[in-house]
């Protein structure tokens, strides 16, 4: 069981301090019809080691990710990591708690840490991910539009060149990319792969708000190749899906 808290359906509460012991948790919040504790007394040591958070990161990872995507290969993906790994203890230190946070969408959290450190929106994970990529994922734009006002960087890159917008990109997360979009997100922006948001957009099954919000902008590059030589048309005809949308997109290309 999770130390220090009770889920409780209804409402939330402040936990009380058990005698003899410090206080770590003071908030619940609700993700899925579940609550679970997310606040850290962030002024004393952070909890790393406990068994709730094995709990806590179950149910989180059961509603996360749940962009429809396509079965279909994106060329030249490989060469990219797309994805975030799991951070054993994600509660350990303030950077780790503020990538959390922004990921699973605990504004609080975001606000605290931001206001203790500010310069922790830089923070950046072994694969280079900062909370403004990882609050892309699944299209918190609150958080987004937060960390953009207090100075985080919309062209981050991770280790393999991947920026915020690709994020987006990569889980549908429409909101996201328009607020990273009006920020100035470079739309043509490469990843080691050549990957484009506009290439990833492509491969979803669903892609067809984001695809238009893309091919929208003036300066969007529709005919750039991945390091498979793929366009995103070539992706999105693929899919079956999607190509018609392009049509917006210069008759020679199409």
């Amino acid at each position: 069981m999770l130390n220090h808290v009770q889920f409780t359906a209804g409402h939330t509460k402040i936990l009380e301090e058990e005698e003899g012991s410090p206080l770590q948790w003071t908030l619940q919040h609700q993700i899925n019809d579940q609550f679970f504790p997310t606040v850290p007394h962030l002024n004393s040591n952070l909890m790393s080691d406990d068994e709730g958070y094995d709990e806590v990161e179950d149910l989180l990872d059961q509603s996360s990710r749940s962009r429809n995507l396509s079965t279909f290969n994106v060329s030249g993906w490989d060469n990219d990591d797309d994805g975030i790994e799991k951070d054993p203890n994600p509660h350990e230190t303030p950077d780790k708690e503020l990538l959390w946070a922004a990921e699973h969408s605990v504004i609080q959290v975001v606000r605290k840490i931001v206001e203790q450190n500010p310069e922790l929106v830089h923070a950046r994970d072994k694969d280079g991910y900062t909370p403004l990529h990882r609050a892309c994922y699944n299209d918190h734009v609150d958080i987004v539009k937060y960390l953009l006002m207090n100075g985080a960087r919309h062209d981050a890159q991770t280790n393999e060149r991947w920026q915020p917008l690709h994020s987006a990109c990569r889980w549908n997360s429409l909101k996201c990319a328009a607020a990273l979009i009006s920020f100035g997100a470079d739309v043509n922006a490469k990843t080691d792969g050549g990957i484009t948001p506009l290439h990833l957009a492509a491969q979803l099954q669903d892609g067809k708000d984001l695809i238009q919000l893309l091919l929208s902008q003036p300066e969007i590059k529709g005919s750039e190749i991945n390091t498979m030589n793929d366009t995103p048309i070539d992706i999105a005809r693929r899919s079956g899906r999607l190509e018609k949308y392009f049509e917006i997109l210069d008759p020679c290309f199409v």
